[in-house]
């Protein structure tokens, strides 16, 4: 099309579903570079970007392998589920940030890769430090300029609790860097069933194993890994999940029956504010103390309960039921949210 400006075959290409825009990267050379350039992945991304589009991921113990689902909200009260092939069944996903997935080969001598599914790249990270053993990986991608992404490993020290092992992978030059080690007060123990990215910083909820007590760690990775210990806003349960949820940190409380969502609206004054209480019993059958909230994802409330995934919108109130085949003979369900992003996995500029 040589007839027609660059800002019109933007707005055509932006447009096209990222199959298609794939094969159109095979065009020629410009529309190539064109696809490949930040200002437009950024621009892709936020226009495809779904709330209702989710990655799903159990272990399938009679294959004794991974499954992976793509699940969409296109029915009132039921989730579409389709089986996926991508990425590879061996693989352990241990992180996602912005479409991109951050895998494991659990090995003697473990691998990472980062992968994409929907342009189903993936790529081997180098090998790392692997004197400790990993405890949790987190991940965050940035879509704005310069486009790159950050994976930070946590190790406890054996037999020194207290003290962890950190690591970050760079994007930009592509290499592992041993940041120094995390010192928390004997006692305190890092939950890794949930993480968020929020102003800089990757959190986690924390509890001490003498003191009923829970914090929210933050781990500044552009400040010289300093750390901190923040406050919650009232007494939590041990299921309370953290997340980020329009770029606030956000804190999901899980008692027996009600879920309250507090919201940290400033970070650095520790305002939290309580946006949503949800009423279980409005919307789940009894009983009600099987009921497990695995993750808050922007507005909507991921439950499972006797091997039934449900996904409760907080603001609606709208209930859909997800129909994971023989889910309750399977263990280790984690939801990501579906992006369909066209970040590569390497030669990110």
């Amino acid at each position: 099309m040589p007839f027609l400006a660059q800002d019109l075959i933007v707005k055509i290409l932006v447009r096209l579903p990222i199959n298609s825009l794939l094969r159109f990267r095979c065009v020629c050379k410009s529309w190539r570079n064109l696809t490949f350039n930040p200002n437009f992945i950024q621009e892709y991304h936020l226009l495809h970007l779904s709330k209702y589009s989710f990655f799903l991921r159990d272990y399938d113990f009679s294959q004794n392998c991974y499954r992976n689902f793509f699940a969409w909200d296109d029915h009132p009260s039921q989730m579409m589920l389709e089986t996926l092939d991508f990425p590879p069944r061996d693989l352990s996903i241990k992180a996602a940030s912005a479409g991109l997935l951050c895998c494991e080969l659990e090995d003697e001598n473990p691998q990472w890769f980062v992968c994409n599914p929907a342009t189903r790249e993936i790529v081997e990270l180098p090998s790392a430090d692997t004197e400790y053993e990993t405890y949790t990986m987190v991940m965050f991608a940035q879509l704005s300029k310069p486009c790159n992404f950050k994976v930070m490993r946590l190790c406890p020290h054996v037999p020194t609790y207290p003290d962890w092992n950190c690591q970050v992978f760079d994007s930009r030059c592509w290499a592992w860097t041993a940041l120094k080690d995390i010192i928390l007060d004997p006692g305190f123990v890092i939950e890794d069933k949930c993480s968020a990215f929020v102003n800089g910083a990757f959190h986690w909820t924390v509890w001490h194993a003498v003191e009923p007590n829970f914090f929210i760690l933050a781990i500044h990775i552009n400040d010289d890994n300093s750390i901190e210990l923040t406050e919650l806003p009232q007494p939590v349960a041990a299921a309370a999940t953290i997340a980020e949820s329009e770029g606030c940190l956000s804190l999901v409380n899980h008692s027996v029956d009600t879920v309250d969502v507090w919201v940290l609206n400033d970070y650095h004054s520790r305002v939290w504010a309580k946006k949503y209480v949800v009423n279980l019993g409005e919307f789940i059958e009894a009983p009600l103390d099987q009921v497990h909230i695995m993750a808050f994802l922007g507005e909507i409330l991921v439950i499972e309960k006797s091997g039934e995934l449900f996904m409760y919108y907080v603001k609606s109130g709208r209930l859909s039921k997800v129909a994971v085949e023989n889910a309750v003979e399977h263990t280790g369900i984690k939801v990501f949210q579906y992006e369909s992003t066209l970040l590569p996995c390497k030669n990110i500029v």
